[in-house]
């Protein structure tokens, strides 16, 4: 195993442990709606400092950015550790299991180790530039679909974003008609691309995001066998994607590219 990898699996285990004693915590214990942001926040807070030290123990010189934390800048420049301690803390103040922790570990800008854990699931997706994607250690390949019929995609919206949700909507819409297609909506952006890779849904496709919310499921996807573009289907860091084989991709961007 790649020695980063392996740290970055040490430290997602780790801050699973967490996640699960306090999952079974808030699954006891009614929660105010005033007290939320200070849950949440004190929740991620000790899951990023958890991560951090077994990143730092192990590779101290490495650039590591946080929600919670910032910056901690380290004196190797090129190298770079991204958390997202808590993918979908709504779905966690639920106790709905479809939340995740992911590290994305990039050099000179180029993503070349991806983690997203799922804590209570005990699913573990990994990803080595090069080398392939990994479910609890057992190779991952995405969707064999050549086309939208029969299909399940994942879909992801931002509800803040009023205007483009109703043009994603109309996209959807169009997708959906005379397809025999099915959607899922687990809220957590990191599951849904690794479920794209693992071949659990057969594509993906997102309004809003930020290029730190799918890096990680990015190189999932790609070393899967499948292709992340834009809705126009450029290769960009634009904040809307669509994940999928080449097949459903290219069926998916020939229903909506122009709407």
């Amino acid at each position: 195993m790649h020695p980063m990898l392996n740290i970055a699996i040490r430290a997602v285990r780790r801050a699973g442990n967490l996640i699960v004693k306090n999952y079974e915590i808030v699954s006891t214990v009614k929660i105010n709606q005033p007290n939320i942001k200070n849950i949440t926040n004190s929740v991620k807070i000790e899951l990023e400092k958890l991560i951090i030290d077994v990143i730092r123990k192990s590779y101290p010189e490495h650039n590591i950015i946080t929600e919670m934390h910032g910056k901690i800048i380290g004196s190797n420049k090129d190298i770079k550790w991204t958390i997202d301690p808590l993918d979908c803390i709504s779905n966690f103040l639920k106790c709905l299991p479809n939340f995740s922790i992911s590290i994305t570990l990039t050099m000179k800008n180029r993503t070349e180790i991806a983690v997203i854990y799922a804590p209570i699931l005990n699913e573990i997706f990994s990803a080595v530039r090069g080398q392939g994607a990994q479910l609890n250690g057992y190779r991952l390949r995405c969707s064999n679909a050549v086309d939208l019929k029969g299909t399940i995609l994942a879909i992801g919206y931002l509800l803040s974003l009023q205007q483009d949700n109703q043009k994603y909507i109309t996209k959807i819409n169009q997708i959906f008609k005379h397809n025999y297609i099915d959607f899922r909506r687990t809220g957590s952006v990191g599951l849904d691309m690794a479920y794209v890779a693992a071949g659990r849904v057969d594509g993906y496709f997102y309004i809003g995001l930020k290029p730190w919310n799918f890096s990680a499921g990015e190189l999932l996807v790609r070393e899967s066998g499948g292709l992340i573009t834009d809705f126009n289907g450029n290769h960009t860091n634009s904040n809307n994607i669509i994940a999928a084989n080449p097949h459903v991709l290219k069926s998916i961007l020939l229903k909506i590219r122009n709407i």
